[in-house]
């Protein structure tokens, strides 16, 4: 089905891919395994002719990417990631990409507009290819694995779903453990299309976890794995590790954050939350320079704010910067995806190790500069153990990390590529890996038992609807200094622009014991363009559906 042939690129000096051969039959399942920058995502450009080799040779179904890039189209069916991969792979395909997204309609007419098309005109040829994009029309498809998910859970149209499905091949770009349930219906979906629609799949992760792998294999069968070689991994020593004592929100560790910006360095915070990322920035802000750039990034901006923000970051801290003058990024886990920044050092709250990779990822990403510097501090704050599932993982993170660091004497731990398979192995065992077992499988079992073994044709199911909503954990609302702004777009020709100013905001569970309970509350919350919506405080109230709140719109319940 898919051969490769001394597959070789090079950038310059940099070689990503050196000199690849393999072969994957039909129907079989194949994972591509390795650190961030160790080729995986270079190897499916070549693959699916987003890039051109510098030499070798790639055979989708017996076709010639090169000679009969058409009939490899045909055979490449969806490559699920972000919608930025839509613009690398519609100049390659012209006319053969779809887009089928939460935000397609609106990231379509931006695009529209940018090319000087009348509102109207943007609207009607946005709307018209996210119609098409919903039909078995594109070869390609780019999306997220929950639009995957569209088809289990039983909505209206998923039977068109299910029949472009058949006999697709599916590209996942990163698969995490630390989110086992809604893993498990992932994992599920995949098995089903398997199995009834003759799917296939390939896998790219930096890691792989053991729990992962059985997981993987019991669902589909054997796997196929591509790992990254040890020559390779070890000339990939990237960053030197250091645990830090206490909070990152300490007065002391934010004066050391400073102090290592002013030295003349890029440099990027990661909070768990958005509560704290906001206030390492507000911190921040008093204390830096004006001439030194301060970012902030989460999940709680308005679509127009962040896509602002992306660009800007990318621009000032990204692989094709200019030049490199110091800065700050204070972001969330929203960092770990996507983002192709290139910074000099970080300094994070503790997390699970997997996640913690994806952040040293976003620093000295190439490995073209000496060893970065990377601190994780030791302090869990309570907020950690409701987001991480089991809680336990981030305890046996450390654990390891500082076993590992204590050997160096405070000199600092050069992470060694070839020993994070062996970490992650050490961290799910024991109280994790059966916390971790019990939630996957109770998960897979009642996916499978109440979505895909009632999975007929022509018997969608809308009351499922809300359940799909909950996995997005979080009310859409609408913040109130932009309510007036949201009226007058949302009532002139371009009405679509009005869903920029949206924001999915997940309250505290603990505060809030069910999705329902969001009607009959209302919240006070400040907002801006440059720190995003923040909670300030929350209270019982008799507010309904719609109605307008103190400073925020609850637009609809999920």
């Amino acid at each position: 089905m898919i051969s490769l042939r001394h597959l070789t690129k090079r950038f310059g000096s940099l070689t990503a891919v050196d000199d690849l051969s393999l072969d994957i039959g039909e129907g079989e399942f194949f994972a591509f395994l390795g650190p961030n920058a160790a080729g995986k995502t270079t190897t499916i450009k070549l693959i699916t002719g987003l890039l051109k080799p510098t030499r070798g040779e790639v055979r989708i179904g017996g076709f010639d990417i090169r000679r009969e890039p058409e009939k490899v189209k045909r055979l490449i069916g969806f490559v699920p990631d972000f919608p930025f991969m839509y613009d690398r792979l519609t100049p390659i395909f012209p006319d053969q990409v779809g887009l089928l997204h939460g935000r397609s309609t609106l990231a379509l007419f931006r695009r529209w507009m940018d090319q000087n098309y009348t509102a109207e005109e943007a609207f009607s040829l946005a709307r018209a290819l996210h119609n098409r994009a919903a039909l078995p029309y594109y070869p390609v498809r780019v999306f997220s694995p929950y639009q995957m998910l569209k088809a289990a859970f039983q909505l209206k149209g998923f039977e068109a779903l299910l029949s472009d499905f058949c006999e697709a091949a599916f590209v996942l770009d990163e698969i995490h453990a630390y989110e086992p349930a809604r893993l498990a219906m992932i994992i599920q979906t995949m098995a089903y299309l398997a199995r009834y629609y003759g799917a296939r799949f390939l896998v790219m992760s930096a890691t792989l976890p053991s729990p992962i792998r059985h997981s993987l294999e019991e669902a589909l069968g054997q796997l196929t794995t591509l790992a990254a070689s040890p020559r390779m991994l070890s000339g990939l020593r990237r960053h030197r590790l250091f645990l830090r004592e206490g909070d990152l929100l300490d007065e002391a560790n934010l004066q050391a954050i400073e102090s290592f910006t002013l030295q003349g360095h890029q440099t990027l915070v990661v909070c768990n939350t958005v509560r704290r990322a906001q206030q390492a920035w507000m911190w921040m802000k008093d204390r830096l320079p004006e001439e030194v750039p301060l970012f902030l990034l989460h999940g709680r901006f308005t679509g127009r704010d962040r896509a602002r923000k992306e660009r800007a970051m990318l621009e000032a801290a990204g692989l094709d910067q200019r030049s490199r003058r110091p800065l700050v990024v204070v972001a969330t886990q929203v960092v770990e995806v996507s983002l192709n920044l290139d910074l000099d050092g970080l300094f994070s709250d503790p997390a699970p190790l997997e996640a913690l990779l994806q952040r040293f990822g976003r620093v000295n990403r190439l490995g073209t500069r000496s060893l970065a510097p990377v601190f994780v501090f030791r302090h869990i704050d309570d907020s950690f153990r409701r987001i991480y599932r089991p809680p336990e993982q981030i305890q046996y993170t450390l654990e390891i990390l500082e076993g590992e660091f204590q050997k160096t004497r405070g000199r600092g731990l050069q992470i060694d590529e070839c020993r994070l398979p062996r970490w992650l192995d050490d961290i799910y065992t024991g109280a994790v890996l059966e916390a971790w077992q019990k939630e996957y499988q109770r998960s897979a079992q009642e996916f499978r038992q109440i979505f895909l073994d009632s999975l007929q044709p022509f018997r969608s199911n809308q009351t499922l609807a809300a359940q799909f909503d909950r996995l997005f954990d979080g009310t859409e609302v609408l913040p109130e200094p932009l309510y007036d702004e949201y009226l007058a777009l949302h009532e002139s020709e371009r009405a679509l622009e009005a869903e920029q100013f949206v924001q999915r905001f997940a309250l505290d569970a603990q505060r809030h014991d069910d999705c329902a309970q969001l009607q009959r509350r209302h919240a006070a919350f400040e907002h801006g363009c440059e720190q995003g919506l923040r909670l300030i405080g929350a209270e019982v109230a008799g507010a309904a559906r719609t109605v307008r709140l103190d400073t925020v719109y609850f637009l609809r319940n999920g």
